[in-house]
């Protein structure tokens, strides 16, 4: 018997069944019935993440993200952790913000610019932090360079390599997961939302987000210098106010319109906050203030976000890409591409390994 596909306004159902009962027809119909149409919006997605472990973090920032059902990636200073801080979070606060599903990842040990200290100073700030985080039991991946500074450092780079699969820095609106496609050619520059950088490809070859190009020079932008936005410095810079920084924020986080299509996600807006708190006495170069975050965390749950952590991005070798993780509760579908460290590897205090 002959089936015939009939598309059919849910209005006509029961006249079909009609028909079918009195049996004008001998045919036997399959029918699909649709109800209204899928929302046909883009997908937007948005990383959070919180750098230094201020106290604010866990006292004003957890509850807001509980609040509106989202994760954040918070990258930690061991070195803050460890002491009596009264304006710095604790191993308690931290490890607690892990088990409620947040992604804990490393700071450095001291927040020292990497630029600036020997070269045994930076295997303790890079690696010796990775393992402090890993003995207070955090699975650590990604390291956030100190001041945003020392991803275009080969050494530095290699360093950061040796211990983690991915690194962030700053300076850019959104993050192009071929780490590809910014364009400074736009005269009216301040109106780019991905400007600061040029493309870490070259002419010749596409190298997408490895390390260094085929010609042996470190590229612009790679997997160990994942862009972030940093929020406080855009405010300061601009000297705006909170209605203004709102509406800057809305600008970053819907930047990625133009350039996700089709269902490909090829740019995530990665965001940075510092201190979040009211106290008007704080450093307004590392703060914002509770009822603005808020309001920029409920513009995306009302607005359709879908918010990752940076451990919800992993690096594909064989196309020197990063993705999203396809099911991001299930590691074991993720094949990591570096080599496991060595833990149990430490650094001493006179710089040996």
């Amino acid at each position: 018997m002959k089936h015939v596909k009939i598309n059919l306004p849910i209005v006509g159902v029961i006249s079909v069944l009609a028909i079918i009962l009195i049996g004008l027809y001998s045919a036997s119909f399959e029918i699909i019935v649709f109800g209204e149409h899928e929302d046909d919006e883009k997908s937007k997605f948005v990383i959070l993440t919180f750098d230094d472990g201020y106290k604010s973090q866990y006292t004003n920032v957890k509850p807001i993200l509980d609040k509106y059902g989202f994760k954040g990636t918070f990258y930690v200073v061991c070195n803050y952790a460890q002491t009596e801080d009264k304006d710095r979070m604790n191993w308690n606060e931290i490890q607690e913000l892990q088990k409620q599903g947040h992604d804990i990842e490393s700071h450095s040990m001291s927040h020292a610019h990497l630029t600036e200290i020997p070269a045994y100073r930076m295997e303790i700030e890079i690696g010796v932090s990775k393992q402090c985080l890993v003995s207070h039991g955090f699975n650590v991946t990604s390291f956030a360079y100190p001041f945003a500074v020392g991803s275009q450092n080969k050494s530095i780079v290699d360093t950061v390599a040796k211990y983690y699969t991915l690194g962030r820095s700053a300076d850019a609106p959104l993050m192009f997961l071929d780490c590809n496609g910014w364009d400074n050619s736009d005269d009216e520059i301040e109106n780019d939302i991905s400007l600061t950088l040029v493309s870490s490809g070259n002419d010749d070859e596409d190298d997408g987000c490895k390390e260094y190009s085929y010609n042996g020079s470190l590229n612009a932008v790679n997997r160990y210098s994942i862009m972030g936005w940093t929020h406080d410095s855009e405010r300061r810079y601009k000297q705006y106010n909170d209605s203004q920084m709102l509406e800057r924020f809305i600008e970053v986080v819907e930047g990625q319109n133009r350039y996700n299509e089709d269902g490909k996600i090829s740019t995530i807006p990665i965001i940075i906050w510092h201190n979040i708190e009211n106290n008007s006495a704080t450093d307004i170069h590392t703060t914002t203030s509770t009822k603005l975050f808020e309001s920029e965390i409920k513009y995306l749950h009302d607005n359709g976000f879908t918010v990752l952590t940076i451990d919800d991005l992993v690096y594909d070798e064989y196309d020197n890409s990063l993705k999203i993780k396809e099911d991001k509760n299930n590691s074991d579908t993720i094949t990591s591409v570096i080599d496991q460290v060595d833990y149990n590897k430490g650094v001493d205090d006179d710089g040996t390994t």
